[in-house]
C-alpha cells in the first residue's frame, strides 16, 4: 500500500472515530435536551390546563360525563394523554379510554407522579404505563380548588422523544457523510501533494538499487523531503561512479581472462565454481552456465578433482601433467594454486590453471621423429660409403675395375647426402621465414616446358612420352628460381617413378581467376591411405624403390612450403599402380608479403 493511502486511511480512521464519539455525545445531549424540553412543555401545559379546570369546576362541571369531552379535546390538541384523577386514585376522565373504558382502569393512587402531586402539588415520572403498555413521561398537578381536590395528569409517549432523536440522528449522519467526503477529498489532495516527492524518491531509490537510470529527482526544498532528495541524489551519483568503475574493471578483467589462451577455473571454499573462462569451458566440456555449480559436476577428470581437493584441504600448491580432461585426447600441464586471506594458511578457494601442452608434445614428437628419420636417411649412405672404403683399403684398390665400382658407389651416396643436406637447408630456411621472394612476372607455361625439356634426357632410357597442353602464356607473379625449384621437384618425381614407356603430361590454364598447372604421370601411384602424408618430410610411397632412385623424401615438403609462400596451394590425386596427378594453383597477382613463414610440415 502506498504511503499516501496509508496516511489517508489513518486520517479517515481518526476522523471517523472522532465523529462517532462526538455524535454519540451529541445524541445523548440531544436526548436529554428533548426530554427537558418536553418536561417543561408538559409543566406549562399542566399549569394552563389546571387553571382552566378550576374555572370549569367552579362553573359546576365536575362530573366525569361533563369533563370527559373536555379532557379528550385537550389530549387531541396537545397530542398527549390527559387524565383526571381524584384524591383516592380513581380515574375520573381519560383522553385515550373514553367513558366506557374508565371502569376498566386500575386505581392510580399508587402511581409515583400521583403520590408526589398529592404531597407537593407537582409530580413527575418516567415509566411504563400499566394500562396501555407504552413508556410515557408523566407530569401531575394537584388542583385543590374548588374542593374536593383532583389531580390533572399529562402523559407524553416516549416515542416522541425517540422520533426527535432519530430525526437529529438522520440529519447528523447525512452531515457526517458529506463532511467525511469533503474531508477525504481535501485530505487526499493534501497528502498527495506531500507524498508525491517521497514516492518519487522511493521510485528513484528502487531504480538505483536495480542498477537502472532513475527519473529526475524532485526539486530540492528546505524541509526534510528536500534533504532526503539531496542525499538520494548524492548517493545516485556516487553509485553511478562506482558502478561505472566496477564495469570498467569487470570489462578489463573479462577481457584479460577471456583472452588468456590457458584455461582458468576458480573454485570457492564451498567447492562451487566461481569463475571459468571460455578456454577452460571448452577443455572441460562443461556446457553453459557452469558458475555456481559444484566443481565435481564441471570437472570430470579424477586426477584434477584430487588436485583441487588437496589444494582446498591442505592449502598446498600442486602441479601435474594430465591427459584427456575433456572430449579430446589433449595433454595439459595443470597447476592448482590455493587462495588465502590475510596470510591465513586455510584456503578460501583454488585457482586451477590449465596449460595445453599438446602442441609442445607434438613438436617434441616431430623433432624426435625427424631426428630418427634423418638418422635413418644418413645411416644408409654412410654404411655404403664405409663398406666401400673398407673394401678398397683391404685391397680392392689394386683391382682397377673393382676400385672404380666402389668409388662410384662412394660418389653416388655422397651426392645423395649432399642433396639431403641441401634440401634440409632449404626446408629450414623456408620454415624459419629466412627466404625472400623476389617477385616478378613469370610465364609459368614456358618455365614448365623448359624444366621438363631439361630433365627428360636424364631418363631417356625409360623412353617416356612428354605431353605439353597449355592454353597459352600463363603469367604469374612469382619468384622465378623458387617456382623453377617447385617444377623441378614435381617433374623429376613424375619421371623418376614412372614406368618404362610411360607418359608425363603437363597442362595449364586459368580457372576462376587463378592459374593452375597440372603434372600427370603414369607411374607407381600412391595408396589412398598415404595421400594425407604425401607432403610430410621423409615420406616415401615405396621406401625401397625411393632409396634406390636416390630420393631424399623432402622434395614434396619443399614444394608445399614454397607454394604456400606464394599464396597458392598444391593438391594430389593418385591411384596405386595407375599414376599420380599434382595440381598447383597460383594467384596471378601478389598474394602475400615478400617475406613470409611457412607452416611446419606434418
Amino acid at each position: 500500500m502506498k504511503l499516501r493511502h496509508r496516511l489517508l486511511l489513518s486520517l479517515l480512521v481518526v476522523a471517523t472515530i472522532g465523529s462517532l464519539v462526538a455524535g454519540a455525545g451529541a445524541y445523548w445531549v440531544v436526548g436529554n435536551a428533548v426530554r427537558t424540553h418536553y418536561t417543561a412543555r408538559l409543566r406549562d401545559e399542566a399549569a394552563l390546563l389546571g387553571d382552566r379546570l378550576q374555572e370549569l369546576r367552579a362553573e359546576g362541571r365536575r362530573s366525569p360525563r361533563a369533563l370527559q369531552p373536555i379532557i379528550e379535546s385537550w389530549g387531541a390538541r396537545l397530542e398527549a394523554r390527559v387524565s383526571l384523577i381524584d384524591a383516592q386514585g380513581v380515574v375520573l376522565a381519560d383522553s385515550r379510554m373514553g367513558l366506557e373504558g374508565l371502569p376498566l382502569l386500575e386505581n392510580h393512587a399508587g402511581r409515583p407522579e400521583v403520590i408526589a402531586a398529592l404531597a407537593t402539588g407537582w409530580g413527575e415520572a418516567h415509566r411504563l404505563s400499566a394500562s396501555t403498555g407504552e413508556s410515557y413521561f408523566y407530569l401531575a398537578r394537584l388542583v385543590s380548588e374548588p374542593a374536593p381536590p383532583v389531580i390533572l395528569r399529562l402523559a407524553l409517549p416516549e416515542r416522541a422523544v425517540t422520533l426527535a432523536r432519530l430525526e437529529y440522528l438522520g440529519s447528523s449522519v447525512g452531515l457526517f457523510f458529506v463532511s467525511l467526503l469533503a474531508f477525504t477529498l481535501l485530505a487526499y489532495l493534501g497528502i498527495r501533494r506531500l507524498s508525491r516527492p517521497v514516492e518519487k524518491l522511493a521510485d528513484a531509490a528502487e531504480r538505483i538499487a536495480r542498477g537502472e537510470k532513475p527519473a529526475p529527482l524532485p526539486a530540492t526544498t528546505a524541509d526534510e523531503v528536500g534533504r532526503l532528495a539531496d542525499a538520494v541524489g548524492r548517493l545516485r551519483d556516487a553509485l553511478a561512479a562506482r558502478r561505472s568503475e566496477m564495469h570498467r574493471r569487470q570489462d578489463l578483467f573479462d577481457s584479460v581472462i577471456g583472452g588468456v589462451r590457458e584455461g582458468v577455473l576458480v573454485i570457492d571454499a564451498r567447492r562451487r565454481v566461481r569463475l571459468v573462462n571460455a578456454t577452460a569451458q571448452t577443455i572441460c566440456t562443461v556446457g553453459e552456465q557452469p558458475a555456481g555449480r559444484l566443481f565435481t559436476e564441471v570437472v570430470r577428470h579424477p586426477d584434477l578433482v584430487e588436485m583441487i581437493e588437496q589444494a582446498l584441504e591442505r592449502g598446498e600448491e600442486s602441479r601435474r601433467s594430465l591427459r584427456s580432461l575433456g572430449a579430446t585426447a589433449s595433454c595439459y600441464e595443470v597447476t592448482c594454486l590455493p587462495l588465502r586471506r590475510n596470510g591465513s594458511r586455510k584456503a578460501i578457494g583454488v585457482v586451477a590453471l590449465l596449460f595445453d601442452t599438446t602442441r609442445l608434445e607434438a613438436l617434441e614428437a616431430t623433432r624426435q621423429r625427424f631426428i630418427g628419420d634423418l638418422s635413418h636417411e644418413l645411416k644408409t649412405p654412410l654404411t655404403s660409403i664405409r663398406a666401400a672404403a673398407t673394401t678398397l683399403l683391404e685391397g680392392a684398390m689394386n683391382d682397377p675395375q673393382a676400385a672404380r665400382r666402389f668409388l662410384e658407389t662412394i660418389e653416388r651416396h655422397a651426392e645423395r647426402m649432399a642433396d639431403l643436406v641441401s634440401d634440409l637447408s632449404d626446408l629450414s630456411r623456408i620454415e624459419t621465414g629466412a627466404i625472400t621472394l623476389e617477385l616478378e612476372t613469370v610465364d609459368a607455361a614456358a618455365l614448365a616446358e623448359e624444366v621438363a625439356t631439361s630433365l627428360l634426357p636424364r631418363y631417356q632410357d625409360k623412353e617416356l612420352e612428354l605431353q605439353l597442353d597449355f592454353d597459352g602464356p600463363l603469367e604469374v607473379q612469382a619468384d622465378r628460381r623458387r617456382l623453377e625449384q617447385v617444377l623441378v621437384n614435381l617433374l623429376d618425381n613424375a619421371m623418376k617413378f614412372n614406368r618404362q614407356g610411360g607418359r608425363v603430361r603437363i597442362a595449364g590454364g586459368r580457372r576462376e581467376g587463378r592459374v593452375t598447372i597440372t603434372i600427370e604421370d603414369t607411374g607407381l601411384g600412391i595408396a589412398a591411405e598415404d595421400l594425407g602424408r604425401v607432403f610430410q618430410r621423409f615420406f616415401r610411397a615405396d621406401p625401397s624403390r625411393s632409396q634406390e632412385k636416390g630420393s631424399t623424401g623432402l622434395g614434396l615438403a619443399i614444394v608445399r612450403h614454397l607454394i604456400k609462400l606464394h599464396g597458392g596451394s598444391v593438391e594430389v590425386d593418385s591411384e596405386l599402380g595407375q599414376g599420380s596427378t599434382f595440381t598447383v594453383t597460383l594467384w596471378p597477382g601478389v598474394s602475400g608479403p615478400t617475406v613470409a613463414k611457412a607452416d611446419h610440415a606434418g
